[in-house]
């Protein structure tokens, strides 16, 4: 029997004939902890008992010299996670590669708050709200904050003081639908790096992904999304782009740009891609731009990017947008949008436009969602398979709100 090597109250690698303490849970005869199981030898070692046992570790297992052990249910009373363990430290693991893949590039790991007074204007997200009441401190306002869906405004912020290349790994918030890719509250990974472009990061990023899932990730080909549209839907959508120019052609509804390439892209190019391994999708429509720059040589072209696996996005990225004007306007006409649509208006983002403002260097930037890499990594088919606490596992679909 090898030696153990323990963690928690095993303090140090035990040696053969050397006293060894693990807290764990008796199963089949063994104890069972975080680094695994070690037959056991002794006396009252009743199934299922779970608490700390010290011995001597011998050739046939543990000879149990003391024990502290009570009664305990197993890790089937809590749920779904105890058959999913080795997915989620696959997952934990691969966090942690990321942590360090970004670290190793120069990107300093910093914090942001996570409560933002104006959470973006973007009208295919809403917004996680979060009360703030006054207590015994008058100076607290009684307000209405919002979670971050994303923390993008607040890494440019910084960027505009000074740090010239920062990422955050961190949870972020949105309302929405609850599917095998999507939760309410899932992990992302943003990086900014001050004097490159998107063409830049756009390499580094699928470099990353490919580091961090060899398995699954390849070398990533490049399509424009003029390419993809037109040999999924014969048209070019650069060239459709006001009105209802595109919906039109496509012999939908009546209805603005948006979302009718929403409707193309969902519908047509992005089952064509389920095969087509990585693929980075780049030059996208200018009225998708974002918070993108504009291509100086083409008007109709935002400076975008997004990574795909086998039609599965990962990442998006832009060659981030300076101009306090033009991000104004940009803000002001997704405002109009949500208004036109009887959508919650959010505030507008004065603080990061003051950013802008102040000097927003030429810079690059990408999110990651971590949750969906680690399910392509993972040849997962639902990332909620990797999560500790997915949201369907803590939720009653017949359960209603409590009154007051």
């Amino acid at each position: 029997m090898p030696a153990w090597t323990g963690i928690g109250p095993a303090l140090s690698t035990a040696v053969m004939g050397g006293p060894l303490r693990l807290w764990g849970r008796v199963e089949e005869g063994a104890l069972v902890d975080a680094t695994g199981r070690v037959a056991l030898v002794g006396e009252g070692l009743a199934e299922g008992a779970v608490g700390r046992v010290e011995g001597v570790l011998q050739p046939d297992g543990l000879h149990v010299q003391r024990r502290e052990l009570a009664p305990g249910t197993g890790r089937g009373a809590l749920g779904g996670a105890a058959d999913r363990t080795p997915a989620i430290a696959a997952r934990f693991a691969l966090v942690s590669r990321l942590r360090r893949a970004l670290g190793d590039r120069g990107y300093l790991d910093v914090d942001v708050a996570q409560l933002l007074e104006a959470p973006g204007t973007d009208p295919f997200i809403a917004t996680v709200p979060a009360r703030l009441s006054p207590t015994w401190n008058p100076a607290v306002p009684d307000r209405t904050l919002w979670l971050h869906t994303s923390p993008e405004l607040e890494l440019k912020r910084l960027l505009a003081l000074g740090f010239p290349a920062v990422c955050h790994v961190g949870h972020v918030f949105r309302q929405g639908d609850l599917s095998d890719q999507h939760e309410p509250e899932f992990l992302m990974a943003e990086w900014y790096r001050v004097g490159w472009t998107a063409a830049e990061l756009m390499a580094e990023t699928a470099a990353i992904c490919a580091e961090l899932a060899p398995d699954r990730i390849g070398a990533a080909t490049e399509r424009t999304v003029a390419e993809l549209c037109r040999d999924a839907a014969g048209i070019d959508v650069l060239d459709l782009q006001l009105g209802t120019a595109l919906a039109d052609a496509l012999g939908g509804p009546p209805e603005p740009f948006v979302h009718a390439f929403s409707r193309l892209w969902v519908d047509r190019v992005e089952p064509a891609l389920a095969g087509a391994g990585a693929v980075l999708v780049t030059r996208w429509p200018a009225a998708l731009g974002m918070l993108a720059r504009r291509d100086p040589d083409d008007p109709r072209v935002a400076l975008r990017f997004e990574l795909l696996v086998d039609g599965v996005e990962l990442a998006n990225g832009f060659d981030e947008l300076c101009d306090p004007v033009e991000q104004r306007a940009r803000f002001q006409a997704d405002l109009d949008l949500r208004r036109a649509e009887g959508l919650a208006l959010p505030p507008m983002p004065e603080r990061f436009l003051a950013a802008l403002a102040a000097g927003l260097p030429p810079c690059a930037g990408v999110a990651l969602g971590v949750d969906r890499l680690a399910m392509v990594a993972q040849g997962a088919s639902s990332l909620q398979d990797l999560l500790s606490s997915p949201l369907r596992d803590r939720v009653d679909p017949g359960a209603t709100e409590p009154a007051g």
